[in-house]
């Protein structure tokens, strides 16, 4: 199952999505940190806006104000991005609404230079596909 990892330490969230599907309309979501662990299923038609936000927060990597925040489509995944010197990331992971009703939330420290831009790489990479080479 291809997987992209962000954050490091004890404190990361993986992308994980089926072998066999070029743009996956799931993504199973691991969410660590220090003694939380939580885990789900996201679903969407696709996720090729995840993709176009952490492309997003490469090109200003040098910071933004404020928060910028994307939401899966049934809200059960949350990513809140501030640029303060790093990159932190909020993440807010919940069960399904319908059988469940936990949520667990954690940051993670990223470096905005190569840390940020492997990240984006690796998750359009995941949920878009390979990128063509010229």
């Amino acid at each position: 199952m291809p997987s992209v990892t962000i954050g490091s330490g004890s404190r990361v969230l993986t992308l994980s999505a089926d072998q066999g599907a070029s743009r996956p309309d799931e993504l199973v979501v691991d969410l660590r940190a220090e003694t939380l662990s939580a885990s789900a299923r996201i679903y969407a038609l696709e996720f090729g806006d995840l993709a176009a936000y952490f492309d997003d927060l490469v090109v200003d990597w040098r910071g933004w104000t404020g928060a910028r925040v994307w939401r899966s489509l049934e809200g059960d995944l949350e990513i809140s991005a501030k640029h303060q010197r790093h990159v932190l990331l909020r993440v807010f992971l919940r069960g399904d609404r319908y059988r469940s009703d936990w949520g667990a939330t954690a940051t993670l420290e990223l470096d905005p230079g190569e840390q940020l831009s492997e990240v984006a790489r690796e998750v359009r990479v995941l949920v878009v596909g390979p990128i063509p080479m010229p």
